[in-house]
């Protein structure tokens, strides 16, 4: 008896109930952050995507990236009064549990009238439904500083983890220098292949803040096979430091002058609609890539992650160095 009382307690010890500090980092999905009022704006964007980077720049962590599953993050903006594993229909656990999700770590954002911003953060398990939560406290002069902002979010995370001992994050050199090499070795291409799909730049243009990418698309298969964008899962980095998601448009031939290409720039971040198209085999197709909200600073993308869809199956379409017209 004496045994098993040793070993209950060893066991609570060792675990944390279930938080044991290796499993918090296993397998994180990261569920857009709102503000108190239920909004998403540019703030909660730009929160969501750095504490995704600052979790992933974690040794032995493993995060979902939102982008990669779009069915699942289609449903992220359309319940955006979500806000804790309890929320979740049975339908969305499913998805999580499909993609191996074991955590889902939720966001929600105040702001005073100085500017100066609390993010509470909520790690919750998805099956035991325990929770581990900690804040961010931002100054309004620090949200406007980067390197600042993302070194107190790497703070922040390394006490919401509690990994002080057993974690390491790329400094600021060695990020530089790896980014360096990577654009140095990633020169742009102009004709790019995925699936028997070849997807040929042929133009890029820019009017202020939109940028339009065009391509020529051929199916290079023996049969016809179908060709979906749903650009809200895109992700551009340009060289001026911003990452742009969400607020592009995508079409196909004909379908540019259709509903689901809108120009209307103010809609863009609530556009869902997909860009498909049944694409003939051996025959080029014309389709565009438009992107708002670039900075007037930018001069390239550095990096372009695209998704797209061959007959359902996703892929990744990456591109670098996409260069402005002056």
């Amino acid at each position: 008896m004496r045994l098993i009382f040793i070993s209950l307690i060893f066991f609570l010890l060792t675990s944390n109930y279930g938080f044991g500090q290796t499993d918090l980092c296993q397998n994180i999905y990261i569920w857009d952050f709102k503000t108190k009022k239920n909004e998403r704006n540019s703030i909660s964007n730009t929160l969501s995507n750095e504490v995704e980077d600052a979790l992933s720049q974690i040794n032995d962590c493993k995060v979902l990236q939102r982008r990669k599953y779009a069915n699942i993050q289609q449903q992220v903006d359309n319940e955006i009064q979500i806000s804790k594993i309890e929320d979740l229909s049975d339908d969305l656990r499913k998805k999580l549990k499909t993609i191996q999700a074991e955590r889902v770590l939720f966001g929600e954002i105040e702001q005073d009238f100085s500017f100066n911003l609390n993010l509470r953060l909520s790690l919750e398990n998805l099956y035991t439904k325990q929770i581990k939560t900690s804040s961010i406290m931002i100054k309004g002069e620090e949200m406007i500083n980067p390197s600042l902002r993302v070194k107190i979010i790497q703070d922040g995370i390394i006490k919401l983890l509690n990994l002080s001992g057993s974690i390491k994050l790329f400094s600021n050199n060695e990020v530089i220098d790896e980014a360096t090499s990577i654009v140095k070795n990633n020169e742009f291409q102009n004709v790019n292949t995925i699936d028997n799909f070849k997807f040929e730049i042929k133009e890029i243009k820019r009017a202020g803040e939109i940028v339009d990418i065009h391509f020529l698309i051929t199916n290079l298969s023996d049969e016809d096979r179908h060709l979906k964008f749903i650009p809200f899962t895109n992700m551009y980095y340009d060289d001026d430091g911003n990452t742009i998601s969400s607020r592009s448009s995508a079409c196909i031939s004909t379908n540019c002058n259709s509903s689901g290409y809108k120009r209307d720039v103010s809609s863009w971040r609530n556009t869902r609609n997909p860009a498909i198209n049944l694409m003939p085999s051996g025959i080029p197709i014309k389709g565009k890539i438009s992107i708002a909200g670039v900075s007037k600073k930018a001069t390239k993308f550095i990096r372009s992650d695209i998704n797209v869809w061959i007959n359902d199956i996703q892929h990744e379409l990456q591109l670098w160095n996409l260069e402005f017209p002056n």
